[in-house]
This record gives C-alpha cells, structure tokens and sequence, in this order.
C-alpha cells in the first residue's frame, strides 16, 4: 500500500519486544532478529528507515528492559535512531520514559491522558499509553525542550473526558 501510493516507510516497528501475554519473556536475541528483518525488508524495498520502534505493546518493560535491549540495539547498530511505544499497564511506564531519556531517546509514541490500552495486555482495565502531557511535563521539569505547550496539551484531556468518561490513566 504505502509502495503504491509513493509513501516511504520510515520507521520499522518490533512488537512486543519487552513481553507478550502469551508467550511470556521476549529474548533479547528476538528482539535483535526483528531489528534485523525490518532493516532488511526496507532495504529490499529501496526505502532507508530513520529508526526502529521497541514497542512495550501490554505492558511489561521495567526501566532495566528499557536499557538492556537499547543497549543491545546501540551495540550492533550504534547509529541506528529508536524510539518507543510504551504502555502503563504496569505503572512502569512513565519510568521507562526516564530511563530512555538517559539513554539518548527522543522518539516515543504517547497520548493525550493515556488513552488507549491492549485488550491483549490481560490486567484489568488494560491501562493505557504512556501519557504525552506527563512526558511533555517531566522532560521540561527536566530541562529537556520538547516543542510542546504543556497548558495547552493539559486542556486536551479535559476535551478527551467529555468524550469517553471521566477516568481518564493520565496525570495531567
């Protein structure tokens, strides 16, 4: 589709890199594999990716994850950008974010008041993404320039809880 529309493919994505409900602990040696394939298929298709996506898609990543599997990707592909999809199942989420960050991280995937989740993530209410005003928050606390009106991503939740409920994962 994106090959017949003249789109690029810039980024590869690696799905439950940290853990999957069924099938458990995800090896960092799978983890490197699908890096490998996604470099590979781009390539094959004549597109060059900017990076690869680790995506925390139920939940499981703790900050210890977080470093060994990005230290793993920088030690075989030390120039290759990554980014992150991170969920809060856990409570790990915003966490992890800080410990990406210090490791040259600048690329994560996030939502307004955590909205989303996995219905696959097997926790009850299958919390939802990491939270992009927390991150815009802890990155300016932090001295890190984001680019982004915090007061004005904090008012998108309120426009988000008129639409889906008051309970709303963020802490904005």
């Amino acid at each position: 589709i994106y090959r017949a529309n003249g789109m690029a493919v810039e980024w590869g994505y690696v799905m439950t890199a940290f853990g999957c409900s069924f099938e458990g602990a995800v090896p960092i040696r799978n983890v490197l594999d699908m890096v490998q394939k996604s470099l590979d298929l781009g390539q094959e298709h004549g597109q060059q990716m900017k990076g690869i996506y680790l995506a925390d898609t139920v939940g499981f990543a703790t900050p210890l994850d977080i470093e060994t599997r990005i230290g793993a990707i920088r030690e075989r592909w030390p120039d290759l950008r990554i980014g992150l999809h991170l969920h809060d199942t856990r409570g790990t989420g915003m966490a992890n974010v800080y410990a990406a960050l210090r490791m040259g991280v600048d690329q994560f995937d996030s939502s307004v008041a955590g909205l989303g989740g996995c219905s696959f993530a097997e926790h009850k209410g299958s919390a939802g993404n990491v939270c992009t005003e927390d991150i815009i928050f802890m990155c300016h606390e932090m001295g890190i320039e984001t680019g982004m009106h915090l007061e004005a991503m904090i008012k998108c939740p309120r426009s988000a809880a008129e639409l889906s409920g008051p309970v709303l994962p963020g802490q904005g």
